[in-house]
């Protein structure tokens, strides 16, 4: 896959999250986004 993500860790919650561009389809980004952000 050739996506442009950048890697975030999280040390207060102990694990890594991706922030995709705006190119990926919404609803990827979507999951994305629920499931870094998720506690």
């Amino acid at each position: 896959m050739d996506w442009d993500a950048t890697v975030v860790t999280y040390p207060d919650r102990g694990h890594t999250g991706l922030f995709m561009d705006s190119r990926l389809p919404s609803d990827v980004v979507a999951w994305l986004r629920e499931h870094a952000t998720a506690g």
